[in-house]
């Protein structure tokens, strides 16, 4: 059986778009027997991805179009953000996750529902290092990358429901504007002994290594769309939906008469937006990681004309656009969709 990967992308509120994108792609993989085994996602593709791959796209999709930026973005005052972690409490955004992502939804996940592996990225910011946190069929053989002597990314199992919410929260909690998320984790490579024996010949008892505890931000801040991952898992065709634009889209020329200019007068503006623009570097040199590995089954799937506004402006007319335009995107990605030799014939 192939090994076939979905890539979801972060975006926020744009994540309408990759919605409407698997109300089409995924039902027309499963006619052609090339259904995912392998979602790989960020921020919200973090959140749609194990939603998704348990069978609730139209749950995603009215969730995407009823959610309001007032019900998830409470923010604090001014005075108060500079004594927090950011302008936003995570609070709200958390119980709607409990709401919709379900117990029972996580426990298909962890139990790897279909034989799927999920894989949700978050980066520590004690340690800089790009986290895998993964639910469901096991990790194969040689799913390592190393680059300079070092793992380009740690696995980190997921291990009750809370646990995998606690992920999803953590891969989209946007720096500064969103507080970061506390999670423990093993101190040691997956697999390894969680223990050490002082003393000598066996006298002093030995020792368990406690769970190291970190806190964990939006995985986009290492890897917007996590391909590569999906690369290491031997994925032999990767799906990616991206929600941002491409870097020729976005460096369009200002106006003559400047009508078109944005001026970013706000200290927290001007963060906001700087980390944006190395976002969406970061993404570009996602989706080239399927060129750089010779992918030679490797579709893009992105948003034309490309998506404005802000990730957390959750417009629901805006949304309901966004859903929409996914759903004709993917619909004519699959009308042109070839399969592989013996992997199923076109799609009618």
């Amino acid at each position: 059986m192939a090994r076939v990967a979905l890539v979801l992308s972060g975006g926020g509120a744009k994540g309408a778009f990759a919605v409407g994108v698997l109300q089409e792609l995924l039902p027309a993989l499963e006619a052609l027997g090339r259904s995912p085994s392998i979602f790989a996602a960020t921020s919200t593709g973090a959140f749609i991805a194990p939603m998704a791959l348990t069978g609730h796209i139209d749950q995603l999709a009215t969730f995407y179009t009823n959610l309001t930026t007032a019900q998830i973005l409470v923010l604090r005052t001014p005075g108060g953000a500079l004594n927090q972690p950011a302008l936003a409490d995570l609070a709200p955004i958390r119980n709607i996750l409990a709401q919709n992502l379900t117990d029972a939804i996580c426990q298909q996940v962890l139990g790897g529902a279909a034989g799927i592996t999920c894989l949700l990225s978050a980066v520590s910011l004690q340690t800089g290092e790009l986290f895998m946190f993964h639910a469901g069929a096991p990790l194969p053989a040689g799913a390592d990358a190393v680059i300079d002597d070092v793992p380009a990314w740690r696995y980190t199992a997921l291990s009750s429901p809370e646990h995998l919410r606690a992920a999803v929260l953590a891969s989209g909690s946007e720096p500064a504007r969103l507080d970061p998320v506390r999670i423990a984790y093993e101190p040691v490579a997956e697999g390894a002994p969680r223990m050490r024996v002082t003393g000598v010949g066996g006298a002093v008892p030995t020792v368990w290594r406690p769970p190291l505890v970190a806190q964990f931000v939006d995985g986009g801040v290492r890897a917007l769309a996590p391909v590569e991952v999906a690369v290491a898992m031997g994925a032999e065709e990767i799906f990616l939906v991206a929600n941002q634009p491409t870097r020729k889209e976005r460096l369009k020329p200002i106006r003559e008469d400047n009508t078109d200019v944005k001026t970013f007068s706000g200290t927290f503006d001007v963060l906001l937006r700087t980390i944006e623009l190395f976002q969406l570097r970061i993404g570009d040199a996602d989706q080239s990681a399927g060129e750089t590995f010779g992918m030679p089954r490797f579709h893009v799937i992105r948003p034309d004309p490309p998506l404005s506004g802000d990730s957390l402006d959750f417009n629901q007319a805006v949304m309901s656009q966004r859903l929409i335009q996914g759903r004709l995107q993917g619909r004519a990605f699959v009308q042109g969709y070839t399969p592989p030799v013996g992997g199923g014939g076109p799609v009618v």
